[in-house]
């Protein structure tokens, strides 16, 4: 569910170069909008986009579980989204990077939720070794809600977040735009 959250969130961050390129943004660029602004526009809607999908799925799946005869508690199976939600925020930091960097190469973002599926969903039946899942940043988190969220390697993913979406800030303020 998280992998799948995370593909709006890299859907809309995707959108500036995008926008940029066809001249939507001709007008905002023209006018005193700074470039934190613009980006900074982008990667919240990108993070709202992909923590409301991340949530609206877990909400679904605990709701829809309540009709069984042995039902979770809605509140263990929340703990999915707090677990998953440092996940996809470091995937919205990648994108952020990825934007700053190679905005000609864009596309290559999507390769975060592909292999992440084909690591930890498939690489049981591919016989990958363990360590492929962790080159993803859903292979960091514990088998959330079985076991309990670790709270100290969260907060790391959360940072790295963080600050990889500052230096795709600073890598998008240096690079020149794009024109019509």
């Amino acid at each position: 569910m998280a992998i799948g959250a995370s593909v709006p969130a890299i859907a809309t961050m995707l959108r500036l170069n995008s926008d940029e390129q066809k001249g939507w943004l001709e007008a905002i660029h023209a006018r005193s909008v700074s470039r934190l602004h613009l980006f900074g526009a982008y990667t919240i809607v990108g993070t709202v986009a992909g923590l409301l999908a991340l949530f609206a799925g877990t909400f679904g799946m605990a709701l829809g579980g309540q009709g069984a005869k042995h039902a979770f508690d809605i509140s263990r199976i929340m703990r999915s989204f707090w677990g998953f939600a440092p996940a996809v925020l470091v995937v919205i930091g990648i994108v952020a990077v990825v934007l700053g960097l190679l905005p000609r190469y864009q596309q290559i973002a999507w390769i975060i939720p592909i292999y992440a599926v084909l690591s930890i969903y498939l690489g049981g039946l591919l016989d990958f070794p363990e360590w492929t899942k962790k080159l993803t940043p859903f292979g960091w988190i514990n088998k959330v809600p079985l076991k309990a969220i670790q709270w100290n390697q969260a907060g790391w993913l959360v940072l790295l977040s963080i600050v990889l979406v500052v230096v795709g800030y600073s890598l998008y303020r240096r690079r020149d735009l794009v024109e019509n």
